[in-house]
């Protein structure tokens, strides 16, 4: 009896095993949210970092955030001059668990206007973002690492231009690779014409706005027009040393709820990522993800 219950337990890890090479042999460029329409719109020197990979194995990490704006409903005069001083508007993001923000984004499925302590002066937008970083080994020892951004109920009508900052750093031991990187930015667009909501809208931004040796971003504007924006960033990137046994890349994500031009630098090891100016800036914290050699 023994004997058959070790044959069976060997056997099971051996399905285990089979099943585990199945998938990262299986692995594809949709397993890192790069779509074919991607590969297509891309220049011959773009398709070159992305076309026919060998993705060896992934690695991603995901966070939830409700986004908080607090608008200044002013009713006087006097009120207004000082709002006209301060900030018009009062922004905050917290982390939040996958279950909350679910219940929150499928289940209401729409942006909350409401009145806070029964006042006439002020209202909150609620907004949810998911962010997910991912890293890809690639046959070759060189790696892509993609920062997917969905938003939620951003903008609508009534609502300022937003900046958008999508952003990926990586460890000290790694660079990006020049001129590999690349943003699509997806949308639902209202139609003057139509008077509806169109979906499946998107633009491509080929060269990032920030590049510096410890990471990249791009910085893009959504309008009153746009709603349920979405924002993929994908790049690749290989070790400058010979000793490094750990790669480890971040997402950075931050807002403005106005139109800016911003200043952007990653620390050293791209774990950070400071933005100036800093009034109606949002920044979500970091995500972190390791794939070891």
């Amino acid at each position: 009896m023994r004997k058959i219950m070790v044959s069976i337990i060997l056997i099971l890890l051996i399905l285990i095993s089979q099943s585990y090479t199945y998938a990262n042999n299986d692995l594809t460029l949709r397993d890192l949210g790069i779509a074919d329409r991607d590969i297509k719109n891309m220049s011959d020197e773009k398709k070159n970092f992305y076309s026919n990979l060998k993705i060896l194995n992934i690695k991603e990490e995901t966070k939830y955030f409700q986004i908080e704006v607090k608008k200044s409903n002013c009713g006087s005069k006097e009120i207004k001059n000082k709002s006209q001083n301060n900030n018009e508007y009062e922004t905050k993001i917290i982390e939040i668990t996958k279950s909350d923000f679910e219940k929150q984004v499928f289940q209401l499925n729409k942006k909350v206007d409401f009145d806070t302590n029964a006042s006439s002066t002020d209202s909150i937008n609620l907004s949810w973002v998911k962010m997910t970083t991912k890293i890809a080994l690639i046959e070759g020892d060189e790696y892509v690492v993609t920062n997917d951004i969905s938003y939620f109920e951003s903008n609508g009508f009534l609502q300022p231009v937003n900046t958008h900052i999508i952003g990926i750093g990586v460890g000290a031991n790694y660079s990006v690779i020049k001129d590999s990187e690349y943003l699509r930015h997806e949308y639902t667009l209202y139609s003057s014409n139509l008077g509806i909501y169109e979906p499946g809208q998107y633009d491509y931004y080929w060269s990032a706005y920030e590049k510096s040796a410890q990471g990249y971003a791009f910085v893009i504007q959504t309008y009153e027009t746009q709603i349920n924006n979405r924002a993929f960033m994908a790049l690749r990137i290989k070790a400058n040393v010979s000793n490094t046994t750990v790669v480890d890349a971040y997402g950075h994500y931050a807002k403005y709820t106005r139109s800016v031009t911003p200043s952007i630098s990653f620390s050293i090891n791209g774990a950070s990522i400071d933005i100036t100016p800093t009034t109606n800036l949002i920044k979500a914290p970091n995500t972190h993800v390791q794939l070891y050699r």
